[in-house]
């Protein structure tokens, strides 16, 4: 793993170096206060810093930090000067009402994150909009997202003056992908360069025009976040203009979450020196522009990064599994692989995939059927690409009736017991070894609050249904007992205005999903084994 942190530590440096003429770097001891110096920058930090940039930084989630030989890099500001929380600010990662920030404050570990002296605090839109987070579509149309269907464009800079009346010290930026070039002129002329070069041009266009709305209306803006998730050999080559464009409008610019991909894996040797190049190019064209104030990677190893979360999720042709697929594609950070039983007739699950790229996979699975589950695993490792996987999340679930524990049908409880039990058991076992190689190891069982017997014991229906979520909740804490390396849990999604959830339900799907991702996301190891709510509360068995 080591080899991988020095790999983009020395092909990003040398952008930076490349600029300064290997001009001397002050060493850790000039940086103290000795005088003594060295011939060329030891770390990509000093190497931004001789660049005149204010920091090169780097992404990172909570459950790296335990990771001595990652965290000992992390730490050191000759390597980065900047630290953001991937995951740990993120809208699902915080509560409704009272904020909480559980994973925010433990990065890096021991003290807040690290800014640099100028930018003691930074609010984008991102941090405000939540999981609805970026303005524009591809087209450079308007998203619509609760923000815009509730409050149309204002809510910008609604978000802006009330982040401003809170502090009026922070530094304000709007954050967006899909804008790292104007669309004039790519590296490569693949399908995917052609899509960037349909849309790319006017979301970027889309973004300085707002810039210029807001700056003429007096909200307070100061800089734009370029994303720059790109895939190797089709960067553009435009970047230094776009970045002055932005620049010209009285605003910083900032590379925000610069992660370059590759389509395949693994990548040969031509591969990653177009990878170094595509790198360079990024890097050099924020150096070359004055205004562009420094550069942040999408975390430095590939161990994480960009698809550095995977999550699997069954039965996501409608419902709950649906939900929770669209939710999570809101975050190009995640990877999904979503399971049906017939993904030919999914034609919701489809409409999704065809606007998320390449960060959305369909594959077939019966939860009814053993051979359909084994056979899943394959297409699974396939569309992981050699990663492990971080959640899983087992939504199905059938229900056939409001039978009575003196009514019930053998038949009937048979399929169900096999349905809503014997399936996670064996998807479970099947995607044990990716699990294993996953970075965060979670297991979400979704249960129902029928199956306690302390809130939901004195209803006599759906004793069938109730019976085997109460033998599901026992499967969840044998696999927390078995594995005490992974964090299992089960949920209640609450009473869900699904096709099972019927008429009389109270809840969304929108807002019970988004409470089980914050739930979901905070989780650590003492809570494996137990029964939440979707808003986080423990359930009596």
């Amino acid at each position: 793993m080591m080899t991988n942190f020095h790999l983009v530590s020395s092909l990003i440096a040398l952008a930076f170096l490349s600029l300064t003429g290997l001009a001397s770097i002050p060493s850790t001891r000039a940086l103290a206060g000795n005088s003594s110096r060295i011939n060329s920058p030891s770390g990509l930090n000093l190497a931004a810093l001789e660049a005149r940039k204010l920091y090169f930084g780097t992404a990172t989630n909570n459950v790296e930090l335990n990771d001595t030989a990652y965290f000992d890099i992390l730490d050191d500001f000759k390597m980065f000067g900047q630290i953001t929380p991937a995951k740990g600010m993120k809208w699902a990662t915080t509560a409704y009402g009272i904020m909480r920030f559980p994973g925010g404050s433990q990065i890096p570990r021991g003290r807040p994150p690290r800014w640099p002296r100028s930018y003691r605090s930074i609010v984008s839109t991102s941090s405000v909009t939540g999981k609805d987070k970026q303005p524009f579509n591809d087209d450079g149309t308007w998203r619509e997202t609760m923000w815009f269907n509730t409050l149309n464009t204002s809510y910008i800079p609604l978000a802006l003056h009330a982040a401003r009346a809170a502090d009026p010290h922070t530094k304000l930026y709007i954050n967006e992908y899909n804008i790292t070039g104007t669309g004039a002129s790519y590296a490569s002329r693949s399908d995917y360069a052609s899509f960037i070069i349909q849309y790319t041009g006017p979301k970027a266009t889309s973004m300085k025009n707002l810039i210029k709305d807001l700056k003429r209306a007096g909200v307070p803006v100061h800089g734009v976040g370029v994303q720059a998730h790109e895939t190797v050999g089709e960067v553009p080559t435009d970047i230094r203009k776009n970045l002055g464009e932005f620049v010209a409008l009285g605003v910083e610019v900032a590379i925000t979450e610069l992660d370059i991909k590759f389509n395949t894996l693994p990548p040969d040797a031509a591969g990653l020196k177009q990878q170094k190049r595509d790198y360079e190019a990024i890097v050099s064209a924020c150096a070359e522009v004055k205004g562009c104030v420094g550069v942040t990677v999408w975390d430095f190893t590939d161990k994480v990064g960009k698809y550095s979360t995977s999550r699997s999720n069954t039965k996501t042709s409608r419902g709950i599994g649906l939900e929770l697929t669209r939710q999570l594609l809101a975050d190009p950070s995640n990877l999904i692989i979503a399971t049906c039983r017939t993904p030919d007739r999914a034609t919701a699950l489809h409409a999704l995939k065809d606007t998320a790229k390449d960060t959305l996979h369909i594959v077939a699975l019966d939860v009814a059927d053993e051979a359909s589950i084994r056979a899943s695993r394959k297409p699974v490792e396939e569309a992981l690409g050699g990663r492990g996987l971080d959640y899983l999340y087992n939504n199905a679930a059938i229900n056939e009736g409001d039978d009575t524990a003196f009514t019930l049908d053998a038949a009937t409880a048979v399929r169900t017991f096999h349905a809503n039990v014997v399936g996670p058991a064996l998807i479970a076992q099947t995607f044990l070894p990716l699990l294993e190689k996953g970075t965060r190891k979670v297991i979400v069982n979704m249960s129902s609050g029928l199956a306690s017997i302390g809130i939901g014991g004195e209803m006599a229906k759906c004793a069938t249904y109730s019976i085997s979520k109460t033998a599901l909740n026992m499967l969840t804490y044998k696999q927390k007992v078995e594995r005490p390396d992974f964090i299992v849990v089960v949920l209640d999604p609450g009473w869900v205005k699904t096709d099972m959830g019927g008429e009389g339900a109270v809840l969304e799907p929108e807002f019970s999903v988004s409470s089980i991702l914050k739930v979901v996301t905070s989780l650590t190891a003492k809570e494996s084994g137990k029964f939440f709510r979707y808003d986080g509360s423990e359930i009596p068995w």
